[in-house]
């Protein structure tokens, strides 16, 4: 299996079309060389034909899983991605774009690139209209450009990573989301969490701070949860939303036992509203000296909570 190279020379369908063809390629080699290593390791006798069908089919359900993971994590990126306006501030997009951490870092990349490709053959077919009037035609060709420049900043920031250089890794800070009542809703939920758990809530919110961010997901497609998203370990959740550059509010903590758990949604909706209440405050906060020094003290008590007595990531750096 070969990889097509790219070239900035190509033009914009065939670097669109090898992006896509190049993620496929990457996501059928990685995840059958992976499964197929770790079911061949459980298996110590023969395989018969039967067997064989079955390591085939648990292969393919592991493959459909991870890729339906990945396009979690591609919607969680697109949707900064996309709101990027003419004019953005190069370190803007800088800030949201993944940690070199993160699995597949390069394919989720190369996706964004090619989501902008995509916007770029829609525009030009919108602009190639016989009946589009100037004014029209100018706010495309604005876009155009900006959809450019996306791409190039995103090579940009790749290059920098992969040559080593210098680019903004702070970690990321969290600002604990009170309740209505004024209590920190998420040591609230530790406190009562059974002690199993801790250790995967503290995986979880470990990758919100080192930008990893594991299997997240946007909620995209609920009116009463749009713009906040998820990162999930097995059989639990914590709901978060990025604020401002690497500030990212935790809103709320649970274990959903199922898939077909659908009696959380109702409450995590609810506490999902009482957090859009004061969400512009919050980020009003966020550069406030008294308010940092507050959030720090909770943040402490969050990783007392789970399990970590030394001082949090957040507070052996000056990140706020």
């Amino acid at each position: 299996m070969f990889y097509k190279e790219i070239d900035s020379t190509d033009d914009n369908d065939f670097l669109l079309s090898t992006i896509e063809e190049n993620c496929r390629l990457a996501v059928g080699a990685r995840n059958e060389i992976k499964n197929s290593e770790r079911l061949l390791k459980q298996k110590k006798v023969n395989f018969s034909e039967a067997e064989d069908n079955n390591l085939v089919a648990d292969v393919q359900d592991n493959v459909v899983k991870e890729d339906s993971d990945f396009e979690d994590t591609i919607k969680y990126f697109l949707q900064d991605y996309t709101l990027l306006e003419e004019g953005f501030d190069k370190e803007d997009l800088f800030d949201m774009l993944p940690s070199k951490n993160l699995y597949r870092f390069k394919d989720i990349l190369y996706r964004l690139i090619a989501e902008s490709y995509k916007e770029i053959k829609i525009l030009n077919e919108f602009a190639n209209d016989s009946t589009i009037i100037t004014s029209d035609l100018e706010d495309i060709k604005s876009l155009i450009l900006n959809e450019k420049r996306k791409i190039a900043l995103v090579k940009e920031y790749l290059n920098k990573k992969e040559e080593k250089v210098e680019v903004n890794e702070e970690k990321n800070s969290l600002i604990l989301v009170p309740t209505t009542g004024g209590n920190i809703r998420i040591l609230s939920e530790l406190e009562n969490m059974p002690i199993e758990y801790i250790p995967l809530f503290r995986e979880l919110i470990d990758s919100i701070v080192d930008g990893t961010f594991k299997n997240v997901k946007s909620f995209n497609n609920n009116n009463s949860l749009n713009g906040v998203s998820e990162v999930k370990g097995p059989g639990v959740r914590i709901v978060f939303k990025r604020l401002s550059k690497n500030k990212y509010a935790l809103i709320t903590a649970f274990i959903k036992r199922s898939n077909n758990d659908a009696g959380y949604l109702d409450s995590l909706k609810s506490k999902v509203a009482d957090f859009r209440l004061i969400q512009d405050s919050l980020k009003s906060c966020v550069d406030n000296q008294k308010f940092i020094e507050e959030n720090n003290m909770y943040v402490s008590e969050l990783y007392r909570l789970l399990g970590q007595d030394e001082k949090s990531p957040q507070n052996r750096k000056e990140v706020i």
